[in-house]
C-alpha cells in the first residue's frame, strides 16, 4: 500500500471517529451510524484503484501501424518515424503518442490521458501528463517541423489533425 493511500485511510478513520464522538455526545447514535456508513462508502469509492486499461490496442482491421500525416507509429516494433527520421521515445511517451494518434483532433483532458496511458491502477499526479507531453514534443520536433500535439487551454491536449491536411 502506498503512503498516499495509507494517509487517506488514516484521515478517513479520523473523520469518522470525530463524527461518531460528536454525535454520541449529542445523544443521536442512529444518525451517527448512518453518517459513518456514508463517510465509509465515500472513502472506499475514493480509494478504489482505477481499472486497468490495455495501452496497446489493435484497430478493427488488425493493423499494427498508425499513420497520421508525416508520423508513423509501429505498434509491434515500438518504433516511431517522422519524415523518414527515426524518433526515439521512452515507453510512456510512446503510449501517449499512440493514444493521441488513435483520435486525431479529439481533445483529451489530463484525467482521460492518465486513464488511457497509465491505466487506472496507478496513482499519478495529473501534472505528470504535462511533463510527458513536453518530452514527446521535444522528441518529435526537429527544425521547423510542426508540433504534433496541440494544447487546448482549459481543456487538455489533442493530436493535431492539421498534419493530415498538410502531408
Amino acid at each position: 500500500m502506498s503512503d498516499r493511500v495509507g494517509c487517506r485511510i488514516l484521515v478517513t478513520a479520523l473523520i469518522v471517529a470525530v463524527i461518531m464522538a460528536s454525535l454520541v455526545a449529542l445523544g443521536d447514535l442512529s444518525l451517527g451510524l448512518a453518517l459513518t456508513a456514508f463517510v465509509s462508502f465515500v472513502a472506499s469509492v475514493a480509494l478504489l484503484p482505477r481499472q486497468e486499461v490495455d495501452p496497446v490496442l489493435e484497430d478493427e482491421l488488425g493493423h499494427s501501424v498508425l499513420n497520421v500525416g508525416d508520423i508513423e507509429l509501429d505498434r509491434d516494433s515500438h518504433r516511431v518515424t517522422r519524415n523518414s527520421r527515426q524518433v526515439h521515445l521512452g515507453p510512456t511517451e510512446f503510449r501517449l503518442l499512440e493514444f493521441l494518434m488513435q483520435s486525431p483532433g479529439r481533445v483529451f483532458n489530463r484525467a482521460q490521458l492518465l486513464d488511457g496511458v497509465w491505466g487506472r491502477s496507478v496513482y499519478v499526479d495529473e501534472r505528470t501528463v504535462d511533463v510527458h507531453i513536453g518530452r514527446l514534443r521535444k522528441a518529435m520536433m526537429r527544425g521547423n517541423e510542426r508540433d504534433p500535439v496541440c494544447t487546448v487551454r482549459g481543456a487538455g491536449y489533442a493530436f493535431s489533425d492539421e498534419l493530415e491536411k498538410i502531408a
